[in-house]
């Protein structure tokens, strides 16, 4: 028959190592860049104005409410059990909705300006307009 004492410890350290185990850290990285992806996406490319205001913002939104979703407090601290659920998480993680302020083109001022110049914002079209003068 089985030892029911065998039993229970066999559970109380199955569970333990669920609550313990963690992806190898080249694999963590994937949480990482899932991250990268998902922000430089949601702000319209990595070279946009929008991702030069306004990532460092999404960044620390996105991984506080990562932290508090997953009970941890570094993304290196996911657990095995939790890796796949945590990588659905970022690809569909959106910012809480924020009054977000359309500057338009320094150019034309008819459409918003999406690419930093240093001097200002302008449209893609003005940028495709200058940059065939140029």
């Amino acid at each position: 028959m089985h030892d029911p004492q065998l039993l229970l410890t066999l559970k109380r350290e199955n569970e333990e190592l669920k609550n313990s185990a963690r992806k190898p850290r080249r694999e963590q990285r994937m949480l990482q860049k899932r991250a990268k992806e998902r922000i430089v996406l949601l702000l319209g490319g990595k070279d946009s104005a929008e991702y030069s205001m306004h990532s460092k913002d999404y960044f620390h939104e996105m991984w506080a409410s990562f932290y508090t979703k997953f009970g941890v407090t570094s993304f290196w601290d996911t657990l095995l059990h939790d890796f796949d659920d945590a990588l659905v998480w970022i690809g569909e993680w959106m910012p809480a909705v924020k009054e977000v302020q359309v500057v338009p083109c320094l150019l034309c001022e008819e459409k918003p300006g999406t690419l930093d110049t240093g001097e200002g914002v302008i449209c893609e079209t003005c940028a495709q307009i200058m940059g065939e003068l140029a």
